[in-house]
């Protein structure tokens, strides 16, 4: 139990980012939204609650899976400073995984701007947003489907195009 081996803490923001994990996006979204009225804190929090808990989780994986390596280990029974370690290995590993981690976060933020802008949550832009013309778009469906294409098949190519640079990023 990690409660009696030291590492409650880590135990509890893991329970609570699971929870966070948990709850369905869209429907976190409309509560945020009803409860800031059109502020970009609605946006940056819902930006917070979809992606921290993805980001937590990828981090943790990464920094375990360094630490497990042999020098890691070997330099700490030499007698290195853990922090020296931090700085000067772990760190830039990390940052250099980013980028595998970069495009999805991209498509996630896309999505969540694009769902929130749809459903006139946020006014995080002045300008037109995906979102605001499928908005406009969707009166016109019945007699004018290619609003909607045109302004759809743009941004499924975006999306598209950072899942495959994802992908490549990965292998």
């Amino acid at each position: 139990l990690p409660i009696f081996s030291g590492q409650w803490l880590m135990f509890f923001f893991r329970s609570v980012l699971d929870t966070l994990s948990s709850l369905p996006g869209l429907l976190v979204a409309l509560a945020i939204g009803s409860f800031f009225q059109n502020t970009d804190a609605a946006f940056i929090i819902a930006c917070g609650i979809s992606l921290v808990p993805y980001l937590f989780r990828f981090f943790e994986g990464q920094i375990t899976e360094l630490q497990s390596r042999s020098y890691f280990q070997s330099t700490i029974a030499m007698g290195a400073h853990p922090g020296h370690l931090y700085l000067h290995y772990i760190i830039p590993e990390l940052l250099s995984s980013v980028a595998a981690v970069f495009p999805f976060l991209m498509t996630r933020l896309i999505l969540i701007e694009t769902s929130f802008s749809f459903l006139g949550i946020q006014s995080f832009t002045k300008g037109e947003t995906w979102g605001r013309l499928l908005y406009q778009g969707k009166d016109y469906l019945l007699e004018a489907p290619w609003i909607i294409a045109y302004v759809g098949a743009p941004l499924f190519l975006t999306l598209l195009a950072f899942h495959l640079l994802s992908d490549s990023e990965r292998s």
